[in-house]
């Protein structure tokens, strides 16, 4: 499946949920696209677009989380991510297991990250933490990360995250910083979220560190009337490596 292909069924389905003729099945649904520039500080930098279908629904009294993510980075590498989370809600907090695993169409890799996230709201704050592992076909890791989320008013949020990985057996470390700012535009009749956010990737292959400074936006709609979508970019249980532009030990993460 391309990017195109991905789009184009979304929007189908947007514009049948928008006319309020078809129910949707899952108690939530969301369409977010996005675009990334990347500056490897070496001279270089590429372009990623990507596309992701969220749904929600309920499995055996759980709340159940899935998610495909399609991204082209420039014109060759497709890369298609599957990721699935089950868990309960208490109150204001929220715990889920996590398992995600990314197709990269023409390399024979084997890789996937699963671990656990819990949420919850603290001084008006949204604050999500995940710590889990990797399977790759060569190596395996440990990953976490954190974000914390707030309200600025008049439809303004802003947020900071961190990711980590490190390899088992290789003296490489991955991890990415940054800062994001959306806003919530509630005049139509589908609320839709924008969001903008730069974060900076430094790769540390055990003599060589190499930066990469990224920058970019979403756009994030509900597949059905009357739904919402999430505020920010942020899905701190979604490490889905999404290219491999460094070979082994680069993830860029997509929420």
């Amino acid at each position: 499946m391309t990017l195109k292909t991905l789009l184009l069924a979304a929007s189908a389905a947007l514009a049948i949920s928008a006319t309020g003729v078809a129910a949707s099945p899952f108690d939530s649904a969301s369409l977010t696209y996005g675009h990334d520039t990347m500056d490897y500080g070496n001279g270089s930098d590429a372009d990623m677009s990507w596309a992701r279908v969220d749904l929600g629904f309920d499995v055996l009294g759980l709340d159940a989380d899935f998610a495909m993510t399609q991204g082209a980075l420039g014109e060759d590498n497709q890369t298609t991510a599957l990721s699935f989370a089950l868990g309960k809600d208490f109150g204001g907090t929220s715990l889920r297991v996590f398992y995600d695993v990314p197709l990269l169409e023409g390399e024979d890799q084997d890789l996937r990250h699963y671990g656990a996230k819990v949420g919850f709201e603290l001084a008006g704050l949204d604050i999500d933490g995940y710590a889990g592992r990797g399977d790759f076909d060569f190596d395996k890791s440990r990953v976490f990360g954190a974000s914390v989320n707030g309200d600025l008013g008049a439809g303004l949020d802003a947020g900071v995250f961190y990711n980590y990985e490190g390899f088992d057996g290789e003296d490489v470390v991955v991890s990415e910083r940054g800062l994001s700012l959306g806003y919530t535009i509630s005049a139509l009749p589908l609320e839709m979220h924008v969001n903008a956010y730069v974060s900076q990737t430094t790769v540390d292959f055990d003599f060589l560190e190499q930066d990469v400074e990224r920058l970019g936006f979403t756009v994030s709609v509900p597949l059905r009337a009357g739904g919402t979508t999430e505020k920010g970019r942020l899905r701190p249980y979604e490490y889905s490596t999404l290219y491999s532009e460094f070979g082994y030990g680069e993830s860029i993460m997509v929420r």
